[in-house]
C-alpha cells in the first residue's frame, strides 16, 4: 500500500539557452534530493519546467530558480494526477 502521493509541479520560466537548462537541472537535483524527474523543454515558448517527487515545496523551489535568475511561475500543481490549483 503506498502512503505517499506523488506530486508534480509544472512553471513557465525564463531560461532560454541549452546550457542554463543543464545548469537549472543539475541545480534542482543537488538541491532537492526528494526529485524524481526533472524536464524543462525549450522548445515550449514558455520553457516548461516539470518536477516530479513525492513531496515538491514550490516556495523553495522558486526561491532557488531566482536566486540563479531564473524567473518561474507556477502553471498546476498535482497530486497522484488530481490538479490541486
Amino acid at each position: 500500500m503506498r502512503t505517499t502521493l506523488k506530486q508534480v509541479a509544472v512553471f513557465k520560466t525564463s531560461v532560454s539557452t541549452k546550457e542554463e537548462k543543464m545548469y537549472i537541472m543539475e541545480e534542482l537535483k543537488q538541491a532537492f534530493a526528494g526529485i524524481e524527474r526533472v524536464s524543462l523543454d525549450l522548445s515550449d515558448e514558455d520553457a516548461v519546467l516539470r518536477l516530479e517527487s513525492d513531496r515538491i515545496a514550490v516556495g523553495k523551489i522558486r526561491r532557488r530558480l531566482a536566486e540563479n535568475g531564473v524567473e518561474a511561475v507556477l502553471l498546476g500543481f498535482f497530486m497522484d494526477g488530481k490538479e490541486c490549483i
